[in-house]
């Protein structure tokens, strides 16, 4: 490990993360609530994606770096704890629904969606929705993430090794951004699907990557700008254009240029809250109400379509103005429960794996670096009481 590197600080727990979750996640309820007021919220998805992959990879290169060698099969079974039994408690009242509530038509339909979500196989199986509001539709973004994630450790242990020189992670970051462009160029030509295997935009899983390269390679000089002042603007300037792209038609089109624009102002809002958490922006984002939905912001993402689904069936054509408010608030609830009761308690036995050369007993960073988060939080005397 060289000396620039040593003096890169550890990435500890930015509260104003949760609140770059809460503004995705919001996109994303409105694309599926109000689709002509936000036609663009899809691009919540890529917010996510520039995140995960920023936090991730910079977990993975702080391992590496420390120890000489990612311990994988570990990164698994963390990932595994971090996610599925949120998602297994999802599944299993979408199948609950299905056999015992929904009719022969549908029930079809819905098992084959459980099915392609617990595989983790949703974005190759799109023409599976054959019911009108689909349950499950949401999750091809979690399979698109997880495929990544099976072969990303291996492919940073294998570039990234400490005896490949130091110009290794301007080549991987070449690379890295040469298929984003590649991606963009695709898809303003309509092309689709510019990866086999990652048939979505696996693209900004690559940016968020970069990112956390670059922080890798350059230490405290990444991404530093030339004053607080233009740190701040560019965050503001990343914000605005966030919800121009949700509330402008052209970004939900699939060929348009929404998606790629969506991971650039994405990138520059989370290196900008993480180089200057102490900006004015930042502060915005680490306010109590965005840290409070980001924090429940995975369960709410996979909560909102099944809970829509189930008060349409109920409510449209009876009392359609109160489909919002109890589809939203059935969510919110689902969720707050689902981080209370399994999340949490998964995330203990994920801490207590560790990884390689840490100490059991040190509490270490995860892709929400939840301990620190929880303690920060509990300082600050935030809580999400049900």
């Amino acid at each position: 490990m060289t000396n620039e590197r040593a003096q890169v600080e550890p990435l500890t727990y930015r509260p104003a993360l949760d609140g770059v979750r809460a503004v995705a996640v919001v996109g994303v309820i409105g694309v599926h609530t109000h689709p002509r007021l936000t036609p663009g919220g899809a691009v919540g998805v890529d917010v996510f994606f520039v995140l995960s992959g920023f936090l991730i990879t910079t977990l993975l290169v702080q391992e590496l770096d420390r120890v000489g060698t990612i311990a994988v099969g570990r990164f698994y079974v963390r990932r595994a704890l971090r996610l599925l039994p949120a998602l297994a408690v999802v599944l299993v009242a979408v199948t609950a629904w299905a056999v015992v509530v929904a009719s022969p038509s549908t029930r079809h339909g819905a098992l084959r969606e459980v099915a392609a979500a617990a595989t983790y196989t949703r974005n190759w199986t799109g023409p599976w929705a054959t019911t009108p509001g689909p349950l499950l539709g949401h999750t091809w973004s979690l399979a698109l993430e997880e495929q990544f994630y099976l072969v990303w450790p291996v492919i940073l242990l294998l570039a990234l090794r400490p005896r490949r020189g130091r110009g290794t992670d301007r080549i991987v970051m070449t690379v890295f951004v040469a298929c984003f462009v590649a991606a963009v160029v695709l898809r303003a030509a309509g092309v689709q699907g510019w990866s086999v295997l990652l048939v979505q935009r696996p693209d900004a899983l690559l940016l968020g990557a970069t990112a956390a390269l670059a922080r890798r390679r350059w230490g405290a000089s990444w991404a530093a700008p030339r004053s607080r002042r233009h740190g701040a603007l560019a965050v503001a300037v990343a914000t605005v254009a966030l919800v121009v792209l949700m509330i402008v038609p052209v970004s939900s089109r699939p060929g348009g240029p929404g998606v790629s624009l969506a991971a650039v102002a994405a990138l520059i809002l989370v290196v900008g809250v993480v180089a200057q958490p102490d900006s004015s922006p930042a502060r915005a984002y680490a306010s109590r109400p965005m840290v409070a939905i980001g924090r429940i912001s995975y369960g709410l993402y996979l909560w909102q379509q099944p809970v829509l689904r189930w008060v349409d069936d109920r409510l449209v054509g009876r009392n359609a103005s109160m489909r919002l408010p109890i589809g939203i608030s059935g969510a919110l609830a689902c969720a707050a429960l689902s981080y209370r009761f399994v999340e949490r308690p998964a995330l203990r036995w994920k801490e207590r794996l560790g990884r390689t050369g840490e100490p059991l007993r040190e509490a270490s960073n995860t892709e929400t670096l939840q301990v620190e988060k929880d303690a920060a939080l509990a300082r600050r005397r935030v809580t999400f009481r049900l």
